[in-house]
C-alpha cells in the first residue's frame, strides 16, 4: 500500500501532464499596429507582406495548431483613380457608385470603377456596363477606359494614368497593347492629373535572425515610351522617409525578325530603387509608397503593415 504523501505526488504529476498540452498552446504575439496618419492618407487601403507559411489545426500527436507565417516581401500596387479620388479628391467629379437596391429613371447617373454612366430608361439592379439600361456619360471628355464599352475611330480613353487614342472600332481590347488599336497621346494630360500607375514590391534582407535593411523596387507598366515620373517617396507612418528624382529606363528586347513575322515593337518601363535601414521600419509601421509627376501631384499604394517575418 502507497504512502498518502506519494498517492498526492503521483496525482500532480499526473495533473500537470494532462495539463501540458493546453499550457503549450499559446497564442502568436500581438503586435499593435501604428496610429494611422492625418488625412486622406491614413484612409489608404491597408495590406499584409505575402503569407510564407498556413495556418494549419491540430494534426495528432501534436497538441496545438502551427500558426501561420508571414514573409520577408509584399507586392504594393498603386491606388485606382477612382480610388484616388475618392480619398484626395480632384480631377474629374464623377457620381456616386452605382447601388443595386437603388432605382434609377431614365438620365440619373451612376460610376462603376471609375466610369461614369447615365440610365437610358428606369433601372434596378441592371450592373452598368453590362445592361443595355445604361450608357457611358463622359464627364470631362476623356473618361476611364471600360472592357465594356465600344469605342469608334478617335475615341479617346485614359488607363494607367495615361490618354490614349483610338485608331479603330474596338471593344474589350486593353489600351497599350502591341500592335493594338489604341495611339498613346504622348504629353497629354489625364484629367485627373495624376501619373501613371505603378508597382511598388517591398523585401526585407535578413543575416539569420536579424533584419539588415529593406528594399523598395519601383516600375511603373510595361508599355509604349512616356515621359518620366517627377519624384518617388517612401512614407512610414505618414512622413517622407526617403525620396528620390533617379529613374531608369527599362526596354524589353526584341528577337531576331523571321521572315513573314510583323517587326517587333520594344516596350517601356521607368524603375526606380532604394534602401531604408532596419532601424527605420518594425513590426507595427505603415509603409507606402508615392510616384509624383512635374505637378507635383501623386498616387499612393496602400498601406503596408509590416509583420515581416510574425506570426498569426
Amino acid at each position: 500500500m502507497y504512502a498518502p504523501s506519494l498517492v498526492r505526488g503521483l496525482a500532480i504529476v499526473a495533473g500537470l501532464l494532462c495539463a501540458a498540452p493546453a499550457m503549450a498552446c499559446l497564442p502568436p504575439m500581438i503586435i499593435p499596429l501604428a496610429p494611422a496618419p492625418a488625412g486622406p492618407e491614413g484612409q489608404l487601403p491597408l495590406v499584409l507582406p505575402i503569407i510564407a507559411q498556413q495556418p494549419v489545426g491540430i494534426v495528432p500527436p501534436y497538441p496545438c495548431p502551427t500558426p501561420g507565417r508571414y514573409g520577408d516581401s509584399a507586392p504594393l500596387p498603386s491606388i485606382s483613380d477612382a480610388d484616388y479620388q475618392n480619398l484626395f479628391g480632384g480631377g474629374t467629379p464623377l457620381p456616386p457608385a452605382w447601388d443595386a437596391a437603388r432605382v434609377y429613371n431614365a438620365g440619373d447617373q451612376a460610376s462603376v470603377d471609375g466610369v461614369a454612366w447615365r440610365a437610358k430608361w428606369w433601372t434596378q439592379g441592371e450592373r452598368p456596363g453590362s445592361a443595355a439600361a445604361w450608357e457611358p456619360a463622359q464627364t470631362g471628355g476623356t473618361a476611364a477606359w471600360s472592357n465594356a464599352i465600344a469605342y469608334n475611330a478617335g475615341a479617346q480613353v485614359v488607363y494607367n494614368g495615361l490618354v490614349y487614342r483610338a485608331r479603330w472600332w474596338s471593344q474589350g481590347e486593353t489600351p497599350g497593347a502591341q500592335w493594338g488599336a489604341w495611339e498613346l497621346l504622348v504629353g497629354v494630360t489625364p484629367p485627373s492629373g495624376l501619373p501613371q500607375s505603378f508597382l511598388a514590391n517591398v523585401y526585407r534582407l535578413l543575416d539569420g535572425n536579424t533584419t539588415l535593411r529593406y528594399d523598395f523596387f519601383i516600375s511603373t507598366a510595361l508599355g509604349p515610351v512616356t515621359p518620366a515620373p517627377a519624384r518617388w517617396e517612401i512614407h512610414v507612418n505618414g512622413e517622407v522617409a526617403a525620396s528620390g528624382t533617379q529613374f531608369s529606363q527599362l526596354v524589353t528586347d526584341c528577337p531576331a525578325p523571321q521572315p513573314g513575322s510583323p517587326a517587333c515593337e520594344a516596350r517601356y518601363a521607368w524603375a526606380a530603387s532604394t534602401t531604408l535601414p532596419a532601424t527605420r521600419i518594425d513590426q507595427s509601421s505603415r509603409v507606402s509608397v508615392w510616384l509624383c509627376n512635374a505637378s507635383n501631384v501623386c498616387r499612393p499604394t496602400a498601406q503596408l503593415w509590416t509583420r515581416f517575418g510574425t506570426y498569426f
